[in-house]
């Protein structure tokens, strides 16, 4: 059965594979299939049901003979499925025909090390060879294990596999020894409780075990001999080295220098082994087998000592990536906060528009929220931003470690890596202080802390860089450059912060200047009353002194008639319960504001319209004002209604309610003579708390001045009388007419002979 490619996944739009791929059991004919074969084609290695190593040449159709390119097909998106047993595969694209394209994918799974690596390297290296021969390096490509985005040739990219493999092999071994170690133990107790069937189940599964290790480590040595004859090492610097006109050795150049002296050494050993073979006499043997170690031993000193200078090529190769990941996490990390700092203009466009919009208090706050939870994210990012790159150095910091030289330079180098990150870490803990808080911290771990003495320690890398000591040049310049970048990371990362600081100020809606005050429903004609009631509370009189009942049955007693009340009234009654009362007419904004910032919460009589209409003198009524809020230069104001309810006016409709008040009747539309009336009631003593918090003694208040509307009051006063009369009238059965009479009298002294104008208004219609 051939390889199904239903199981390959990631494939783009309009690319279609063929569903009967060629199969071949050799990888070097399937590459040379696909050479030969025109368009595009996948190599896929994979073992089939059988469990045999097979290679299926799989062509990728493109629409309208587009080319790979063309298409937006990307070899480094597909997938295989687990069942295909997929262990690697090669791209073969038209392009490749001049061999200016290769690409090697591979999903090389931990968990069967030695086959994976095995069929992917062996993929790996025909590829490499055919690019070898006819090209020089490929760009952007994927082989073996790993993806790179940097420009190496092919050779590097496999060496490094290779080094990848190496480590998995190392590590599946170190995973065996443990296994090999708990089967020992689980043998000596099988044997001790006498259990040989158990025995010699684990025993048996102890040679298995044993015997992949020992294949493992075949593999290891051999792949690790590869790697020490690696003809494209030539161009890898040994550290420490210097050649005939004062450049560093290379180590192919090293090595060959090594062969040239082991020559005569393997010749001289092979005739001194021959005439060993030849050799009867003991004591000439004894002499030749002496002479036969000495050059064994002289050779093998040769070999280590390229094994040892290859090591160290080995070892600069992991420090100068781990190098270049910290230099590549830096720039991106940098670049990352740029682009969040953007999408901070952003919103802090978005609240100014909010900030400049009439919207009411409670809709910009909804705004600003939506706004807030969008700078939270961005400050998230900020601080993930830090932590992934403090991950990464410390990784990449304990690699180049793991594979440093010896010495005070090297461990200079090390120090110096472990300082960056600190300072990184610094501001990691300093998360949230104010910028100053965190540069003091900085400075004194500096001064303090010999691992974050960078100056110093770069001094010591810079000098022992120009001389190969523990580090190469380029290392040098790396590290220099990281500390560079470190500093334009920090510098950045604090900017990016504080415009999350100065944006989230930006972001808070100043909450009006409102006074707690609880609304009231009132009953009836009882607006004044329960207006009274509720300042009452808000100011905690005693319950006797504020229920509404109480104030209302003491203002307005009568039985028969819902009447209205008098402002005197309200002010006498305030009075009365030991607290300060003004009224005060004409009144304006700036008194109500005056009043409010004060702790106190001002009544107002007001024409208080049905919704929807506008004043039009039928609806004298009372109102608590118990807040404000000034925004653009426009100021709302909150008014706690004994409608039962707290509702929004802005400044004009305020002031069209509230000013030059008139009384319509079927009869005729009167002047009250109200104009901005403003009852203000304080306690004698104690404390008042203000709209922003902060306590004000009573003993600072500032009252404002009284101004009594003289014929208005008393206008007021005597509709009271009327309707008191009225009420004690059908209380008493006193005749009906006679009471009139005293009324009008009453009306005549308060209004100085307007009496009968004002008694046409004001009589019941009965009379």
């Amino acid at each position: 059965m051939s390889f199904d490619t239903n199981k390959i996944t990631g494939v783009s739009p309009g690319v279609t594979l063929t569903a009967a791929p060629k199969e071949y059991n050799d990888v070097a004919a399937a590459l040379k299939a696909a050479q030969a074969d025109d368009g595009n084609e996948l190599v896929v290695g994979y073992h089939n049901e059988a469990g045999e190593t097979k290679y299926a040449l799989v062509d990728i159709d493109t629409a309208k003979g587009e080319t790979r390119a063309a298409s937006g097909f990307d070899p480094g998106q597909l997938q295989f499925d687990a069942s295909a047993h997929v262990f690697a595969a090669v791209v073969s694209t038209d392009k490749v025909k001049g061999f200016d394209e290769v690409s090697v994918v591979a999903t090389a799974g931990a968990e069967d090390v030695l086959t994976h690596a095995e069929g992917s390297l062996v993929l790996a290296r025909a590829a490499t060879d055919k690019q070898l021969d006819r090209h020089g390096s490929v760009r952007n490509t994927t082989v073996g294990f790993r993806r790179s985005d940097s420009n190496l040739d092919w050779g590097h990219m496999v060496k490094v596999n290779k080094l990848s493999v190496l480590d998995d092999v190392v590590r599946s071994r170190g995973q065996l020894a443990g296994e090999m170690q708990v089967l020992g133990q689980q043998i000596d107790a099988a044997r001790t409780q006498k259990n040989p069937d158990t025995a010699a189940k684990l025993e048996a599964r102890l040679a298995q075990v044993s015997s992949r290790d020992q294949e493992l480590g075949t593999y290891g040595a051999i792949l690790q001999a590869e790697l020490l004859t690696d003809t494209l090492d030539v161009d890898m610097a040994i550290p420490g080295t210097v050649g005939p006109k004062g450049e560093p050795m290379a180590v192919g150049d090293h090595r060959k220098d090594f062969e040239k002296a082991t020559v005569p050494l393997r010749d001289q050993r092979a005739q001194v082994a021959y005439a060993l073979s030849q050799a009867t006499d003991p004591a000439v043997r004894a002499g030749l087998t002496a002479q036969h170690d000495g050059l064994t031993l002289a050779i093998t000193s040769l070999d280590q000592r390229v094994v040892d200078v290859r090591g160290a090529a080995l070892n600069q190769a992991k420090r100068d990536m781990a190098l270049a990941q910290i230099g590549g996490a830096l720039a991106g990390a940098t670049n990352e906060l740029g682009g969040l700092k953007t999408k901070l203009a952003g919103l802090e466009a978005q609240l100014q528009t909010i900030n400049a919009s009439n919207d009411l208090y409670e809709d910009r706050v909804k705004n600003m929220a939506a706004v807030q939870t969008q700078i939270d994210s961005v400050k998230a990012a900020i601080d993930t931003n830090l932590s992934t790159l403090i991950g990464v150095m410390e990784k990449e910091i304990g690699n180049y470690a793991k594979h440093s030289e010896g010495g005070k330079v090297a461990k200079a180098a090390v120090d110096l890596l472990k300082a960056e990150v600190g300072q990184l870490k610094v501001l990691k803990a300093s998360s949230g202080l104010p910028s100053f808080i965190v540069d003091a911290a900085l400075s004194l771990l500096k001064a303090n802390h010999a691992e974050l003495q960078t100056s110093e320690l770069l001094q010591t890398v810079s000098e022992g860089a120009q001389n190969w000591d523990g580090v190469s040049p380029k290392e040098g310049m790396q590290l220099l450059q990281i500390d560079a970048d470190v500093q334009t990371y920090k510098t950045a990362y604090k900017a990016a912060k504080a415009r999350v600081t100065e944006i989230e100020a930006k972001a808070k809606v100043p909450p009006p200047r409102e006074l707690a005050v609880v609304p009231q429903t009132q009953v009836g004609n009882a607006c004044g009353t329960t207006s009274l009631s509720m300042v009452l509370t808000y100011l905690k009189a005693p319950a006797k002194f504020s229920a509404v009942a109480t104030v209302d049955d003491a203002i307005r007693p009568h039985k028969y008639v819902d009447s209205f009340t008098a402002p005197t009234s309200i002010v006498n009654y305030a009075r009365d319960t030991g607290l300060q009362a003004r009224m005060t007419q004409d009144a304006g904004t700036e008194d109500l504001k005056k009043i409010l910032d004060q702790g106190l919460p001002p009544v107002i009589l007001t024409d208080w319209p049905d919704e929807g209409k506008k004043p039009d003198g039928t609806g004298l009524h009372y109102v608590v004002v118990s807040g404000y809020e000034v925004h653009n230069g426009e100021t709302r104001w909150t008014i706690t209604n004994p409608h039962g309810k707290v509702e929004k006016l802005t400044n004009a409709e305020l002031m069209e309610r509230w000013s030059n008040l008139q009384l319509s009747t079927p009869v005729r539309t009167f002047d009250t003579g109200f104009n901005r009336l403003m009852l203000t009631i304080a306690p004698k003593d104690g404390v008042l708390t203000t709209p922003d918090g902060k306590s004000m003694p009573v003993s600072s208040v500032q009252m404002p001045p009284s101004r009594v509307p003289v014929i208005a009051a008393g206008l007021v006063a005597v509709a009271n009388e009327v309707m008191s009369a009225v009420d004690e009238t059908f209380d008493t059965a006193h005749d009906v007419k006679d009471e009139a009479v005293y009324v009008k009298g009453k009306i005549n002294d308060a209004t100085g002979g307007l009496s009968d104008k004002v008694w046409e208004l004001l009589k019941p219609d009965f009379l």
